[in-house]
Parts: structure tokens; sequence; C-alpha cells
């Protein structure tokens, strides 16, 4: 927000000569602020562990201030008041180009020289200590420094396989420590170590050091709930407390709002995507399939057709499936299922009843994400590419946990900004 107030600042004092701040409270201004900020997002500019490379970098800034100047063009063609002189408006867009990249690159120097980052050690028995080494070490600006690893027992001193040194045991951890100036402790504890996870805790509840479990740190660097590290006590404790967030309410509330908006805004869309497809193939326009929703409550999920038959009697994308997949257009009859209730707008992806069958036999959990109406959109499309092996289904399912446990209307809003963003790039599978 500092950086487009600056922007406009700076180009009426290139064109007028002068700080004249009326100029800068204009209904145009504090417009801006929404719809610059809001391109920001769509674009990942807001990411705090995302790497910085000049050159993407100064392109996503250019896309970004781009699609905001044609919201902000588009508002004052409906809206002859938020007009603005143009020279003004020029200058200050070039100068928000530039003050947005320059931030990026100063807060890529802060990080870069680690001057903010947490001395850690890592306490562990299994490869999860490892693991959690490895997710700390591929985030930037992740703000922590691993000095080595905690062994729970003697025979941890003799593990091998990673870069990072053992510092000692659990029995020597307070001595390690205050040897090493430690700022942060990480649990990386597997399930069967629980007790162990709570002597830890006691043994460090007066110290000095933050303490955090592996969970919290997926949580943080990865927005992930990594599924294999919580038991049925916690999926259950998830569920309950979904069931009684009252923005449960609100969120259907606005789901029907939104889709009322949507079916109008993208009819002429829906519209020519008919057409279209009708020239393919007049009795196939639309594909149908079962899902199951919230509470396994079946349901006849809506699509635009994209696949064809082969000329080998298999299913093959059409020319035109893959242009509506890749702006994620074959997926705007699903606004139907939102208005009847079946879905939301954002929510983990409903799928078969034999995908959930295979699901259950190397996730056991997986009937968490029954608690929630399945989504249009939802965290883990948004963050995680489209995946057929188990491996990235497993993945994605510690996206939908995350998303069970924190879902909440600014969340919605970031699933929904990054979706528009996914779609301007045409990056739909």
């Amino acid at each position: 927000m500092g950086a487009v107030f600056a922007a406009f600042l700076c180009g009426t004092y290139l064109r007028v000569g002068a700080l004249e701040f009326r100029y800068v409270v204009q209904p145009i201004v504090w417009l801006s602020y929404i719809a610059f900020i809001g391109s920001f997002y769509i674009f990942d500019l807001y990411s705090p562990f995302k790497y910085f490379r000049p050159v993407q970098t100064a392109v996503e800034i250019f896309y970004s201030v781009f699609v905001g100047s044609l919201i902000l063009a588009a508002a004052s063609y409906f809206d002859r008041s938020l007009l603005i002189a143009r020279p003004i408006f020029v200058m200050a867009v070039c100068f928000l180009v530039l003050f947005v990249f320059c931030i990026r690159m100063l807060y890529d120097l802060l990080f870069r020289f680690r001057l903010f980052d947490k001395r850690t050690v890592i306490v562990g028995a299994g490869p999860l200590e490892y693991e959690v080494a490895r997710l700390i070490r591929r985030t930037s600006y992740s703000g922590i420094r691993v000095l080595g690893l905690i062994g729970v027992a003697s025979s941890s001193h003799e593990k091998k396989g990673s870069t990072l040194p053992i510092l000692g045991t659990t029995s020597e951890l307070l001595r390690v420590i205050n040897l090493h100036n430690v700022q942060l402790v990480i649990l990386a504890m597997e399930l069967s170590e629980t007790s162990s996870e709570s002597d830890m805790i006691g043994t460090l509840f007066n110290q000095p050091v933050q303490v955090v479990s592996a969970i919290q740190l997926f949580e943080k660097l990865e927005r992930s709930v990594p599924c294999r590290l919580v038991n049925e006590h916690y999926i259950l404790t998830l569920i309950e407390e979904a069931k009684r967030k009252q923005y449960l309410k609100v969120k259907r509330m606005l789901d029907v709002l939104c889709s009322l908006v949507l079916l109008v805004v993208l009819l002429p869309v829906s519209l020519l995507t008919v057409l279209l497809l009708s020239f393919q193939d007049m009795k196939r326009i639309f594909f149908v399939q079962k899902r199951i929703g919230r509470n396994r409550h079946p349901f006849q999920l809506f699509k635009f057709r994209s696949m064809i038959q082969g000329g080998d009697g298999k299913k093959i994308i059409s020319g035109l499936g893959k242009w509506l997949r890749k702006y994620r257009i074959d997926e705007l009859p699903q606004i139907v299922n939102v208005l009847k209730g079946d879905m939301s707008l954002v929510g983990p992806r409903p799928e078969t009843d034999n995908f959930i069958e295979r699901s259950y036999r190397y996730i056991p959990s997986y009937h968490a994400i029954f608690a929630l109406r399945p989504g249009i959109t939802g965290w883990a499309q948004v963050n995680f590419k489209h995946t057929t092996s188990e491996r990235g289904y497993e993945k994605k399912f510690c996206y939908d946990l995350y998303y069970l446990k924190n879902f909440s209307l600014t969340l919605d809003v970031s699933v929904l900004l990054k979706t528009i963003g996914i779609i301007l790039r045409g990056k739909g599978r």
C-alpha cells in the first residue's frame, strides 16, 4: 500500500511540480490500493518464501501492474468521477513498477545475508528429522539456520546421509542450547514417539527458546499438514472444530451470492463454449459424473466436455478441450452445483467412489475431506500440480488437511485470487 501511495505522490510531483496531497486522496487512488494489491497477490508477489529472480520478478510486476491498470481503466469508464489526469496516472504506474521491484530486491538482500535467521537445532530419531532439514533447505527465506541435529539416543550419532552435524543426544540438549546460543528447537518426532516429545516440551518449558513441532513447521513453510504425522484423534478434532465454525454459514451465503454474479458475468463465455462444442458434437456438450460430496453424499457433477472418442476407441482430449482445461472454462457448469448446494466455490476436490476406495489404501484418514463441501477450486489445486500418482494424491491431501484446519474468509479469498492468477497465465491442467 505504501508503494502505491508513494508512486502517486511522485507522479503528482513530476507533473505538477509540488507535493499536492489533494491528488493522492482522490477516489481513484483509494480504488488503486485494492486493484494493485489484489493483482500483486494474484501474481504471487506477496509470497514470503518466493525466490527472487530479477527478470522473472520484473515480468510478474509488469503483468500485475498492467492487470491493476485495466481494472482501474474499466472502473473509470463506468464512473467518470474516478478519472485522474492521464500523465499523473502513467507516471504513477511507472514509479509503482520501480518501487515494487526495489522492495522485492531489498527483501531478497536482507534474507540473502541471513541477518534475521534463527539459530536452530532439530530433535528427532528417524527419517523425519532429515525430511525437516530438507524442507528448510529448499524453502527460500525460511528465516531458519539449522546448526545441527539432536538424536534421541546415542545410536543417532552414527546416522549418515546428511551434511548436518550431530550435536548430541536429548540428554545433552540443554548443554547444546547454551553452547550454541540456540533460539529455535524443532521437534521432529514420529507418531510412536509422542511421549518423548512431551518430555522435550517439559524440559524446554523454562528455557529462553522457541519450540515448534514438525507439523507446525510444515504448516508455516509449506502451508500443508503432513498426513503421516497425524493420528486419528488429531483428524477427529479437526473435523469437529470445522463443523463448529460459524464461518460455514457465512461461506454458504457468499457461495450463493458470488455464484449468481459469476453466472451472469460469465454467461457470454458459457454460451460461446456451448456453441463451439455443438460444432464438435451436438449431443455431447456436457460431461456429467457421479461424485462424492460433504458427509459422503453423492451428487452429479457438471462440466463442459473436453474429451472425445479417438480412432482406436479410447477417449482423448480434443483441441478445444485442451484450451477449455488450460483456462478452467470446462468447470464453469459447476457453478450450478454450487447453487444446488452440492459444492462450494472453494474446498477439497470432489472425487469418484473408485478413487476414494483406492485412496483409503494409502491415506487411512482420507474421510476428513468429507467434513466440508467440495470446491470448484481449492488450496490443494492452487498449490500442487495435477497428478495421477499415489504420492501426488497424498501430497494434495496434506494441503486439504491444512485447508480443513484453517479455512476462513481470508484463506478463501487467497485461493480465489491464486486461481485467477492460474487462469490468467493459462496454467490449468
